[in-house]
C-alpha cells in the first residue's frame, strides 16, 4: 500500500501486451498470368521483439477450398475456385499466389495475420495482387509483333488477351506464332517467314 496525500492506495501493475502492427499490402502491375510472391511482413511495425515470420497465418474467405493449415490451427494454403492458389512460406513468411491457367482477372485481395516473437497476434491486414493487362492488348504504333513497345500493355499478347489492331497500324508476324484469344482488325497484320496467327477462343 502506498499513501498519498496521507490516504492509502494501492499501486496495481498492469501487464499490456505488445501488438505487432501488420500493415496492408500491394503488389501491382505484375505481367499476366504468372504467379505472384509479395514479402507481406517487411512493412509491418512492432515496439518489442521481433516479427516471427513462421507465424503467418493466412485468413481463408468462405468460397476457399482445400484449405492447409498447420498442427497449431494457422492456416498456410487454400484455393479460391476460378481464381488460384495462396501458399504462405511457413519459413520466410512470403506469400505466393499462383493463378488459374484461365483466370483472367484481378484476384480477390485476402487478409492475414502474424505474431512476434513474444506470440502476440497482430491486428489483420490485407494482401492485394493486380496483373499490368488484363483483357484487351492493343497495338499503339506499327511493328514486329514481337517486340513488347508497340503494345498499349508493354507487352507481347499473349492466349489470354483479346488483341485490337488499331487503324493504320501494320503489325508483321515473321519467325513466330503468335497466340491470342481474340483479335480485332481494324488496321492490318502482315506475314512473313514462318509467321503464324493462332487464335484461340
Amino acid at each position: 500500500i502506498n499513501y498519498l496525500y496521507n490516504c492509502p492506495t494501492d499501486l496495481i501493475l498492469v501487464d499490456i501486451p505488445i501488438i505487432p502492427n501488420a500493415v496492408n499490402d500491394l503488389s501491382l502491375k505484375n505481367p499476366n498470368t504468372t504467379p505472384v510472391i509479395v514479402d507481406i511482413v517487411a512493412n509491418d511495425a512492432i515496439e518489442c521483439g521481433n516479427i516471427d515470420k513462421t507465424s503467418v497465418t493466412l485468413t481463408a474467405p468462405v468460397s476457399a477450398v482445400n484449405i492447409i493449415s498447420k498442427t497449431n490451427g494457422d492456416i498456410i494454403s487454400f484455393e479460391i475456385p476460378n481464381e488460384g492458389i495462396w501458399d504462405a512460406n511457413s519459413i520466410s513468411g512470403m506469400v505466393t499466389f499462383t493463378p488459374e491457367n484461365v483466370f483472367l482477372t484481378n484476384p480477390t485481395p485476402i487478409n492475414y495475420r502474424v505474431k512476434n516473437t513474444l506470440g502476440n497476434l497482430s491486428n489483420s491486414a490485407s494482401i492485394t495482387v493486380t496483373y499490368k493487362c488484363i483483357g484487351n492488348n492493343e497495338s499503339i504504333n506499327s511493328g514486329n509483333w514481337d517486340d513488347p513497345s508497340i503494345w498499349s500493355c508493354g507487352s507481347v499478347p499473349t492466349k489470354y488477351n483479346d488483341v485490337i489492331i488499331n487503324p493504320l497500324h501494320t503489325i508483321n508476324i515473321e519467325n513466330i506464332s503468335a497466340i491470342v484469344k481474340n483479335i480485332t482488325f481494324l488496321g492490318t497484320v502482315s506475314f512473313g517467314v514462318d509467321g503464324f496467327l493462332i487464335i484461340e477462343e
